[in-house]
């Protein structure tokens, strides 16, 4: 009797923690009262067999780590065979591997066991929770990113590696002069194609996170230098190119003491949206704007972080976001005008309207960094279109056919400062 009640002691421990790792995921796709039931019965039955097998084995598997380990792993197999959390979301940034089909030749045959073992690996009913608890505890306990592409600094901000971008800020990816002529003459065939159609044209930087909130970074960061951004302005400066390098804007707007970048993601805020739009009104002639005029409203625990909850697989870390309500001018409430979205296959295309704006007609160039840029433009211009490509491949000759069929009064590319790359043709 007392073999059989550790047997059941020991199955309601398992038990009690997977369910507490299952309540720390949301949009788990899993029939829990069937499972409950199933990983009792087999876990008991287990239990009561294991603990009545030879002396050798008992002493195994009387270690609780070890019954924890057997459990997972036989329970595991079995519900993965039966196909249970085939349809669970991932969580993570990429496409789960599928079960192969059964072969049907040598070839075949010759990757099977390759893929059967990738598609099994992602498919364990367990993994996602094991991959969830694995990133919690690196976050909390010890402050170590479980993604190679972010890094966690102080207070727990999130700073992304990936595109370079790290090793940019410490300088140890310089472009070479090949790449600093082909992007810069791609920026110059954007503006060429918007003169040639009679539209002002300018190219809007916005700085990397890092280049804002160095302070946050982990201390053994250090900047270096050349960064490549530095590299590029000189040949911009001798083409003529009209640009605006937003790095010095926000991080003095830094002093008014909110923050403008997310902490969990990689994007400036809707806040830190303003003081980009501020400065591109400014260098087009459009009006100067102060942060007084801007409504914004507080969305507490609204936003899921890219890095956190994509790339980390930290679905329950949020943190407020912002809204943009209305534009005050001149004694007057503006509104961001209503969005409508369309794909040409080539791009996700924007489109606004306001007759309420300032009469002006503007092409959006962008990357995900206008996102928070969109709702003030929409609320001052007679009508924005943006145009987000859904390659960054051929960027150039893509956005060249958009400026030429578009009847724009203004152009505004704007990118990322980690990506300038993807403008080498």
């Amino acid at each position: 009797m007392r073999k059989i009640i550790k047997g059941i002691l020991l199955t309601i421990f398992i038990l009690s923690l997977l369910l507490l790792g299952l309540k720390t995921i949301e949009g788990i796709i899993l029939p829990l009262p069937s499972l409950m039931l199933f990983i009792l019965a087999v876990a008991s039955v287990c239990s009561f067999y294991l603990m009545n097998w030879s002396h050798n084995f008992m002493r195994v598997v009387r270690d609780p780590f070890t019954s924890i380990f057997l459990f997972l792993i036989i329970v595991g197999f079995g519900l993965s065979m039966a196909g249970l959390g085939k349809n669970a979301p991932s969580g993570e940034n990429r496409e789960m591997a599928p079960y192969p089909a059964f072969p049907t030749d040598s070839e075949k045959l010759k990757r099977f066991p390759a893929e059967f073992e990738a598609a099994f690996n992602d498919h364990f009913p367990f993994r996602r929770i094991m991959v969830h608890v694995h990133s919690r505890i690196l976050y909390d306990a010890f402050g170590v990113s479980s993604h190679k592409d972010v890094v966690i600094g102080k207070r727990k901000w999130l700073f992304f590696r990936g595109d370079e971008a790290m090793d940019d800020y410490l300088g140890n990816v310089p472009f070479n002069a090949q790449a600093v002529d082909g992007i810069s003459k791609s920026i110059a065939t954007l503006r060429d194609a918007s003169l040639a159609e009679g539209k002002r044209f300018l190219f809007v930087i916005a700085p990397d996170k890092q280049s804002v909130y160095p302070e946050y970074l982990p201390g053994h960061i250090d900047e270096g230098g050349p960064k490549r951004l530095d590299q590029l302005l000189p040949t911009l400066d001798a083409l003529g190119v009209e640009y605006l390098d937003l790095r010095s804007d926000i991080v003095a707007a830094k002093a008014g003491g909110e923050d403008l970048y997310y902490k969990n993601d990689t994007h400036w805020n809707t806040i830190g949206g303003f003081y980009a739009f501020r400065s591109i009104m400014k260098t087009l002639g459009l009006g100067e704007f102060e942060r007084g005029q801007a409504e914004v409203v507080r969305e507490s625990g609204g936003f899921q972080g890219d890095m956190a909850a994509t790339m980390l697989g930290l679905t329950k870390i949020r943190e407020d976001d912002f809204l943009l309500a209305q534009m005050s001018v001149a004694g007057r409430s503006f509104f961001p005008a209503a969005q409508s979205e369309t794909n040409d296959g080539k791009a996700r295309l924007i489109r606004t309207q306001n007759e309420e704006g300032n009469g002006k007609r503007l092409l959006l160039l962008r990357d995900s960094f206008s996102i928070a840029l969109l709702p003030y433009l929409s609320a001052c211009f007679y009508s924005v279109d943006a145009v987000w490509p859904l390659s960054h491949e051929n960027m150039a000759e893509l956005f060249s056919g958009y400026i030429k069929a578009s009847s724009a009064d203004l152009v505004v590319f704007v990118l990322v400062q980690r990506g300038l790359d993807w403008l080498i043709e």
